[in-house]
Order: structure tokens, then C-alpha cells, then sequence
């Protein structure tokens, strides 16, 4: 079901202000169904784009091919088609059925133009290095301190080269070059924590004003116009978030904050964004979010020559709410994928009912 429900929500919910808030509750509904049906208990892993960047990425524990990996590139098979199959890691094996949609994919052709057809095939992966270079801590950083209405916010996060969700997508390829299926890849949850991570981030900067502002339909015109879509539908604090009829709905209002509404949950860390918020030493002076040392990756944002980074970085759950999280993600390293994996493992005890109707709606 998470594949479907992204199918039918993709050009709804794509380029346009719908983007930051479904995927919010698409990935909250996505870790319940695991804690409540198939007993786990950890976090959900999240894709740190800036910790490894620079060592070549077969090193990167999350695509180092090991048992405790997502699984590393794919491998071509033949010169006369396309296919990149998976071959190493726990999802070696694990079998995509819906899509692509036609003229979304070179590979397999599914039998309905509009994917949904049974196209029973390999998890394919192809990366593309060549576009990482905007995953840097100093873009992802520039992005999160530079653009400070939801407006700006969320246009630039889906533009291309500099967006940080299309990136990613682009990066992994294969099953991912096909919007609506892309969530049938594992990789997709730790990629969108992230990306939930970055808006959490920016929004606690600002949080009287950027957990109760959305983004207008209009801002992303140019943007629809560009991927030749029909303008994006507007969103308001009183909608309803749906993901399917098998799951309640939520008002959009409810899920602007990590520990608001049904949500109790925060982000293990948080980097540096003490530039966004000179000026303001109310803010500066704020303790670390939660008393740990942060990697060096994560302390070494852009100087503005100034000191700038010296300053606290903004306490995100201080600053939202004192109350204790019933979760708390975590970097995806071999021992919060290992954790991870079981439940999504093709060869462990068969996936809830309410995983497999998630996938199948989420791209």
C-alpha cells in the first residue's frame, strides 16, 4: 500500500506545498505500522547526505553492500537492456510490482501506462555521483539559513540541481527514476527522514511563524510548468491529509511540528545553523539540542568570518515541546539499519498488510 498510496498522491503532492507535510505523516504512519505490527522498536534511520561525503560511496555504510547496509549500486546485466539490479546487501532479492509508468523507465515496461499493472522485476539502483556535490553540509546549510518563508523554502527544495529531495532521487536512480514506485526501494524512508529532518531544522528557527505558514500554489508555477503538470493544488491548515481509506485522515495543521498533534517524536541531532540566527542572541545562546557531541561534519558549517559558528545550535525539541518522544531518528550506520532491516527484510516474517497498502500508494 505505501507504493500505491504514493501513485495515486504523486502529482498532487510533488512540486508543489503539499510536499514537506504528506510525507511528514506518510513516514509517521509508516514507522507505527512497523512498531505496531511487527514489533519494532528502534528509530527511523535518516540519510545524512554531509557525514560521508567525499569517500567513495561503496565505503558509505548505508551503500557498503553489507548485511548491515541498504545494499550498494546495481549491476547491469545485459548491453541490450537497461536493468542495474540490486546484488549485495539484505535486499539483494527483494521484488518491485507496480511500475514504472510508461516512458518513466528503460528497463521493464510494465503492461498498463499507468503502472499499476502486475511487473514483477529486481530492485534496481544506478547511482550518479555526479550530483551530489548540492548534498554538502555547506548547500544543505545554505538552504535551510537562506530561505525563510515557506514560499521560498519549499521551492527551493524541489529545484533542480540545488533541491534536496529531487538530488537524491537522481543520485540512487534505477527503481527511483520512477517517481510513484520509488518508495518500493528501503532507501526511499531513510532519504525522506532526512528531508523531514531539514524542514524540522529550518522550522525551528522560526517556529511562531514557520509551524503555521504554508507555502502558496502559485510560488510553485514555474516549477509545474516546467515538468509540463497542471498548477498545484493549494493547502490550507484545515485540509485533510489522506493516505488511503484503510488510514485515518489528519488536518495538515497537525502535522507542522514533530511533537505536536498525535506526533511525539525528534531527530538525533541537529547541525550547526547558528548563521541563521545572528542577530537574534535570544536564540544563540540556547543550549545544544541534546548535550552530545555532534560529528565534525556536523559542527563544521560555513564562517562568515564573524565567529558565527560559535553560537548553540538551535534546540529543536527545547524550543517545540519539554515532553519525552515515544521515538528519536537516527543516522542510518550499520547498527541503526541492522535494527532496521528485519522488519523490512524480504526473508523475514512476512511485511503487515498495512506496509505493503503503504507502498503501494506512496510515490
Amino acid at each position: 500500500m505505501i507504493v500505491r498510496k504514493e501513485w495515486y498522491s504523486t502529482p498532487a503532492v510533488h512540486r508543489s506545498p503539499w510536499l514537506l507535510a504528506w510525507h511528514r505523516h506518510f513516514l509517521w504512519v509508516f514507522e507505527r505500522t512497523l512498531r505496531d505490527e511487527c514489533g519494532y522498536t528502534g528509530g527511523q534511520p535518516y540519510w545524512d547526505y554531509s557525514r560521508y561525503y567525499g569517500q567513495p560511496i561503496e565505503s558509505w555504510p548505508i551503500f557498503d553492500g553489507s548485511d548491515t547496509s541498504l545494499g550498494g549500486n546495481g549491476k547491469a546485466d545485459t548491453p541490450s537492456k537497461d536493468c542495474s539490479c540490486l546484488t549485495d546487501g539484505p535486499f539483494a532479492d527483494w521484488k518491485i510490482n507496480l511500475g514504472p509508468v510508461a516512458g518513466n523507465h528503460a528497463c521493464t515496461d510494465n503492461p498498463q501506462d499507468d503502472g499499476l499493472g502486475l511487473n514483477t522485476r529486481c530492485l534496481e539502483r544506478k547511482f550518479e555521483p555526479k550530483f551530489l556535490g548540492n548534498l554538502t553540509y555547506d548547500n544543505v546549510t545554505f538552504t535551510i539559513n537562506n530561505f525563510e518563508d515557506p514560499d521560498a523554502f519549499g521551492v527551493r527544495i524541489e529545484s533542480w540541481p540545488v533541491g534536496i529531495h529531487p538530488i537524491p532521487h537522481i543520485f540512487v536512480g534505477g527503481t527511483n527514476s520512477d517517481v510513484p514506485g520509488a518508495p518500493g526501494d528501503p532507501w526511499f524512508m531513510c532519504h525522506h527522514t532526512m528531508l523531514d529532518r531539514v524542514w524540522a531544522i529550518w522550522q525551528s528557527i522560526d517556529l511562531e511563524v514557520r509551524t503555521t505558514q504554508l507555502a502558496k500554489a502559485d510560488s510553485y508555477a514555474d516549477l509545474r510548468k516546467r515538468s509540463r503538470s497542471p498548477p498545484a493544488p493549494a493547502i490550507s491548515m484545515d485540509d485533510d491529509i489522506t493516505l488511503s481509506p484503510i488510514f485515518d485522515k489528519v488536518k495538515v495543521r497537525d502535522v507542522m511540528s514533530p511533537t505536536g498533534g498525535q506526533y511525539c517524536y525528534r531527530h538525533d541531532s541537529y547541525p550547526d545553523v547558528s548563521a541563521a540566527v545572528i542577530g537574534q542572541p535570544e536564540r544563540a545562546k540556547q543550549p545544544a539540542s541534546d548535550g552530545k557531541e555532534d560529528s565534525q561534519a556536523e559542527k563544521s558549517g560555513p564562517d562568515d568570518g564573524d565567529g558565527a559558528r560559535v553560537a548553540a545550535p538551535v534546540a529543536l525539541e527545547e524550543e517545540v515541546s519539554p515532553r519525552q518522544t515515544e521515538s528519536t531518528s537516527q543516522p542510518a550506520t550499520a547498527a541503526s539499519v541492522a535494527a532496521w532491516k528485519p522488519v523490512m527484510w524480504a526473508d523475514s516474517p512476512p511485511i503487515s498488510l498495512s506496509i505493503v497498502a503503504m507502498v503501494l500508494m506512496a510515490i
